[in-house]
């Protein structure tokens, strides 16, 4: 068979449960991740191009898109002008999560700094802090581009730490959170955890607004700790063996509807083609 004919039938049979299309990009890379960590997409292997993989999975050209621009955030793919995306690593690079420090270093100072910053805020806070920070989680909750909300994170994490009218505590949580930009950037590429973001911010924000110091220290850190989930998750996938099991679900081993739970008939088998997936 022709190499570049396997990715497309690989993929025609692993199609997974019936998502609704708000989760239709996540599905989409999930499965993908599936294929890569499996062997069935090794690198250099020439995905198909966009409509083929939209006809596929049953969904839109931008849900493709948004899909293969969250893989390569995470460096398992690369689009190489001229020629299509081709798969690029089975393991995501770990400095991408870490910025050159460990998980554990990253989460334990970002709990040294954030949480006393999130109580002070509460107990200081001004009626201009209240004002930035309301303004910031509408801006948040209306940003689309990765780029853009990342930086308006950071700049939610800076105002709250400003709220505590420490200006060094301010300029501390401010440099840490250029260190983690990268990591950052990843989650907004992903978008796994917009909406349980938004959420978040907006504890804390409401909690330092009601200037309960209690509440919003707890908030921060229910933030932090959904944080570090997200880390261990995806670094779950810089392993030899560590199985996408939190992104791919295990999804990749079995015939089922498309994303959007259009039926779909059976590719034709060719020769023994089926059963050496």
């Amino acid at each position: 068979m022709n190499s570049e004919a396997e990715p497309v039938l690989w993929l025609q049979n692993t199609a997974g449960p019936a998502m609704s299309r708000q989760k239709a990009a996540d599905q989409v890379r999930e499965r993908l991740i599936a294929g890569i960590r499996s062997g069935q997409l090794n690198v250099d292997t020439r995905l198909p191009s966009e409509n083929e993989l939209a006809r596929i999975f049953g969904v839109s050209r931008p849900v493709i898109r948004e899909a293969l621009v969250g893989m390569q955030a995470l460096g398992l793919v690369v689009s190489r002008n001229g020629r299509g995306t081709f798969i690029a690593a089975q393991q995501v690079n770990p400095d991408l999560l870490h910025c050159g420090f460990t998980a554990k270093d990253l989460i334990e100072v970002r709990r040294l700094l954030e949480l006393p910053a999130a109580r002070i805020a509460a107990e200081r806070r001004s009626e201009e802090d209240v004002a930035r920070l309301s303004a910031l989680i509408c801006a948040l909750r209306e940003q689309d581009a990765p780029r853009e909300r990342n930086k308006l994170d950071a700049e939610f994490h800076v105002a709250v730490a400003s709220a505590s009218g420490n200006l060094l505590l301010a300029k501390l949580v401010g440099e840490f959170r250029t260190a983690l930009e990268s990591v950052s950037l990843l989650a907004g590429y992903l978008g796994t955890r917009r909406e349980a973001a938004h959420a978040e911010h907006e504890a804390i924000q409401q909690a330092i607004v009601r200037q309960d110091p209690d509440a919003a220290e707890a908030a921060m850190a229910a933030h932090l700790a959904a944080v570090e989930t997200f880390i261990r998750d995806v670094e779950m996938l810089t392993g030899p063996k560590g199985a996408s099991a939190s992104l791919a679900h295990g999804q990749g081993s079995r015939k089922s509807a498309p994303i959007d739970g259009r039926a779909k008939a059976a590719p034709r088998k060719q020769g023994n083609a089926n059963n050496a997936r």
